[in-house]
């Protein structure tokens, strides 16, 4: 059974694709005034309708990602690299060297950027990707299903550990940056999310979690808005079920010291 298809792409993917688009309809636009130019000798070849489109579509997507993820960093990145579009047209209007000035400290603004906060988007990067991962592998076994979102947490079954084991089985998944982990009351909360960033929470239940409670009893949450991430809609307890199968598993490889069969697993999905 093919599962990605079962699960909506990644934001991303996005990017390369419209950038196509508006690539071609900037050779587009450049066709055109070059066509007007004999009638209207003072029409210029400079795309600005198709360059304020594209300056635009960064800041559209910096702020839809800022609130999807609550990560600044995606906020500043699109209004860098939408002002520096938009600086290009003032910038040909214009003999001062003023806007040309200007796009150059704003490019290298964004490279100082992104070499400073490199590393909290490539965590977070991976963290998304591997949440990503984790839903595609609870899916692979369920039919789609009418039955959507309870929101109620779902009890999956049981394992046999002490809580240095359940602790050590938790900070490998957060050192592969596959799952943050909370200890609240004795109970070890495994978090995922690929919505709100998990960087920045300060408690599980603002992600979806695995929970191994004291006793060893495993408890899936997972909240509407990764839910909502599947293209189709599968049966609430059985994805519930799966996820808690999935982490069962990846606990077995941990005891057995398989830990490298977790991350083959994940890269298969």
């Amino acid at each position: 059974m093919k599962t990605r298809s079962k699960l909506k792409g990644p934001i991303g993917r996005v990017y390369p694709l419209a950038l196509m688009i508006l690539y071609l309809l900037i050779a587009v636009e450049i066709a055109i005034r070059y066509g007007l130019q004999q009638a209207y000798p003072g029409i210029t070849h400079y795309p600005y309708y198709m360059v304020i489109v594209f300056g635009l579509f960064f800041i559209v997507m910096g702020v839809f990602q800022y609130f999807r993820y609550e990560l600044w960093d995606y906020l500043v990145l699109g209004l860098f690299m939408g002002i520096g579009s938009l600086l290009t047209i003032p910038g040909h209007l214009y003999s001062t060297p003023v806007f040309k000035l200007l796009w150059f400290l704003n490019a290298v603004l964004l490279g100082l950027f992104v070499i400073v906060r490199w590393a909290v988007l490539n965590v977070h990067e991976r963290y998304e990707s591997n949440a990503r991962r984790l839903l595609k592998l609870a899916v692979d076994t369920i039919d789609e299903s009418s039955d959507g979102y309870t929101g109620r947490p779902f009890p999956a079954g049981k394992v046999v550990a002490g809580k240095e084991e359940l602790l050590g089985f938790a900070r490998l998944m957060s050192g592969k940056n596959i799952t943050r982990f909370f200890l609240e009351n004795d109970t070890v909360f495994l978090c995922f999310s690929l919505n709100k960033s998990l960087l920045l929470g300060s408690h599980p239940k603002e992600y979806s979690y695995i929970a191994f409670g004291p006793s060893g009893e495993v408890t899936v949450s997972l909240t509407n808005a990764d839910y909502q991430q599947y293209s189709q809609t599968f049966n609430f307890n059985q994805l519930c079920a799966s996820l808690g199968n999935v982490f069962i598993r990846f606990f077995g490889y941990y005891k057995q010291g398989l830990e490298e069969r977790i991350i083959t697993e994940l890269k298969s999905a």
